[in-house]
């Protein structure tokens, strides 16, 4: 998973994320290169205005399924309209 490579996709860099969340660029990085808690990548997609599972995709998968940091496992998302 390359949480660093969907925030670019989404038209963001580490250094604006970082002063949109009031923290400095390295605590991004070093945030994202450990094991980020679901909290704070809610935080981060709350702040980039998209869904958590959108910070989580692999570059293979679609946007309707994710896999989970913790057990691997490809999680479906399903919406009902």
């Amino acid at each position: 998973m390359n949480i660093k490579k969907n925030i670019k996709a989404h038209g963001w860099t580490l250094k604006q994320l970082a002063q949109a969340m009031g923290v400095t660029q390295p605590a991004i990085s070093a945030l994202l290169n450990g094991n980020a808690t679901l909290y704070k990548l809610k935080e981060i997609a709350n702040v980039m205005g998209i869904p958590v599972a959108e910070l989580l995709l692999e570059e293979e998968e679609q946007i309707n399924s994710f896999k989970c940091p913790h057990c691997g496992k490809v999680i479906k998302i399903s919406i009902n309209g």
